[in-house]
């Protein structure tokens, strides 16, 4: 038998990343003259990789080339603002260390940047993570399930001993791409409605159920 795998998504799963995601593009999009967002409105431009963000948060059919700039200018303030106001949800601490201790392998597969994710991972949660993955150039980013398979295969494990949690369709779709067991976390950045039309096995409304729901699926 491979090894129990844990995957969490980051954004909207782990960390409550919104705040400072928000920041640095309102700051970036008031240089280049555009409206800043209200901040509740980044649950919807978030999840598909950082240049995505970017082009959601412009006005439609503003040029590749200033959507590199404000690029360009989000990526340094966020570098240097990225831990100001993220912080875990509620209980995600404690069921990290629960989990490891009960001998599953944890994982963390991102679309922000490979960089930024095991940064994020080492402040938040250091030492507690097996596998990290974030998003690297030239490979695909999720739902293409590129990245999960390539965290499963350095933790040893394969996608029918894994167990997939996340909080957006995007995370759903790459579970079932990569056939993982799929959880959708309902304090993140989208609806049940959404998690359950795009295939959750099961949902979890706080860190105590995601432990009941990873015991069950592994009894």
């Amino acid at each position: 038998m491979s090894n129990r795998v844990i995957v969490f998504d980051l954004d909207g799963t782990l960390l409550n990343t919104l705040d400072d995601l928000a920041d640095a593009t309102n700051a970036a999009l008031v240089k280049f003259g555009f409206r800043p967002w209200p901040v509740r409105k980044f649950k919807y431009l978030v999840g598909d990789g950082t240049r995505v963000m970017i082009g959601r948060a412009v006005p439609p059919g503003t040029p590749e080339e200033v959507i590199d700039r404000v690029l360009g200018d989000f990526l340094p303030r966020y570098a240097l603002g990225w831990n100001v106001k993220t912080r875990p949800y509620p209980g995600i601490p404690e069921l990290i260390a629960r989990l490891r201790a009960d001998g599953y392998t944890l994982a963390v597969v991102s679309n922000k940047t490979d960089d930024r994710t095991v940064e994020a991972i080492e402040y938040f949660f250091p030492k507690m993570f097996h596998v990290v993955v974030g998003q690297k150039p030239g490979a695909p980013l999720k739902p293409d399930p590129f990245a999960v398979f390539a965290a499963l295969k350095s933790a040893g494990g394969t996608p029918e001993d894994a167990f997939y949690l996340g909080d957006t369709y995007i995370d759903m779709e790459t579970a079932k791409n990569a056939g993982i067991y799929a959880a959708g976390v309902t304090w993140g950045f989208r609806s049940v409605r959404e998690l359950l039309d795009h295939g959750a096995d099961v949902l979890a409304r706080n860190a105590e159920e995601v432990y009941f729901a990873i015991s069950r699926h592994y009894a």
